[in-house]
């Protein structure tokens, strides 16, 4: 309240005629246990301080000019107990409502501007777009973004500020923990799954989406589109198909799934790893019992079993109408070329 006008606040201040001012409130007294400051001749509870200038509601206190006690505060909450700062300017870090140089090393420091800098405990950053992004398992209103622009998903661990990257982006490869555009000057294998994700590492094999330590890897769509390679070896030479899904052959001189073969390859069929779990297909053996023609056998010679009937026949029409079947004998397949 207001030592020398008015000791009875109206509506959150000191009520004023026009013209008249508070020159200073008294922090010892208390109206119903709230302690008053001063803000442009009046007394209040307290108040938000953002950028020099009040944000309160109050429209005679809105935008007057005022000051954090922290230099390096740009938006504090300003009571009689002290200032609680909510953001940190000039490269500062916010920690506990203070703007401290630097973080403890205990904690990650985030920020990479000078404004809005934080000491958190240490987390993962997942980028959602190309500028930010989520701190994985944590419910804050706040963001994150990794130092490293190619960077999809980093860690900041105790004393550091993200910079070892856990998956990159861009068509760029993971190595120790950064993002290069080329693993040839590592001694590794270039992994390329996708866009994101690559990285550079021994040679290994992807079999059914898992590598031999269980963990999940995927045959690029370069050797098998819309995945349709299931199994493929990544070493020094590139990544090179060895089976194909059931709707797709394996070119075995490019080692990439097609979605036919050329006319100069001849059709087969062969047993597959003992892992796969496929149906069935109809090979070469076909018996032609009505009009019908080769080209129209090796259409349905390697149609799915859904469209095979129990006893192996696959009824179809040919181009005048008359029913046509072929007999198939039917084995595990593997599509090649």
């Amino acid at each position: 309240m207001c030592h020398t006008l008015v000791d009875v606040p109206t509506n959150g201040t000191q009520d004023f005629s026009a013209g008249e001012r508070c020159l200073l409130c008294a922090e010892s007294s208390r109206v119903q246990g709230v302690p008053w400051l001063l803000l442009n001749g009046y007394c209040i509870d307290r108040y938000i301080c953002h950028a020099r200038r009040s944000t309160s509601t109050n429209p005679r206190l809105h935008g007057v000019s005022c000051l954090c006690t922290d230099g390096h505060c740009h938006r504090c909450v300003r009571e009689v107990s002290g200032d609680t700062c909510l953001i940190c300017r000039d490269g500062f870090y916010l920690l506990n409502g203070n703007c401290l140089e630097s973080c403890p090393r205990h904690l990650a420091s985030v920020g990479l501007s000078q404004w809005r800098r934080r000491c958190l405990q240490p987390f993962t950053c997942r980028m959602t777009s190309s500028r930010t992004g989520i701190i994985e398992g944590a419910n804050v209103s706040y963001g994150c973004r990794c130092p490293d622009q190619h960077c999809g998903q980093c860690h900041f661990a105790a004393g550091t500020n993200g910079s070892s990257c856990l998956q990159c982006r861009n068509r760029m490869y993971l190595h120790r923990g950064q993002c290069i555009p080329s693993c040839a000057d590592t001694g590794l294998a270039a992994y390329a799954p996708a866009r994101r994700g690559r990285q550079c590492r021994e040679p290994f094999v992807c079999a059914y989406g898992y590598d031999r330590g269980g963990n999940p890897c995927r045959c690029s769509s370069a050797i098998g589109y819309s995945n349709s390679c299931t199994n493929c070896t990544i070493d020094l030479d590139g990544q090179h198909c060895t089976l194909c899904n059931q709707y797709r052959y394996l070119n075995t001189r490019s080692q990439i799934c097609k979605r036919r073969c050329q006319s100069t390859y001849k059709w087969a069929a062969r047993e597959p790893n003992s892992l796969t779990q496929t149906g069935y297909q109809c090979c070469l053996t076909c018996t032609i019992h009505h009009i019908a023609d080769m080209r129209r056998c090796r259409q349905v010679e390697f149609a799915n079993t859904s469209n095979v009937h129990k006893d192996g026949i696959f009824w179809t029409t040919n181009a005048l109408g008359n029913v046509a079947y072929v007999s198939c004998s039917c084995q595990p397949f593997a599509h090649v070329c």
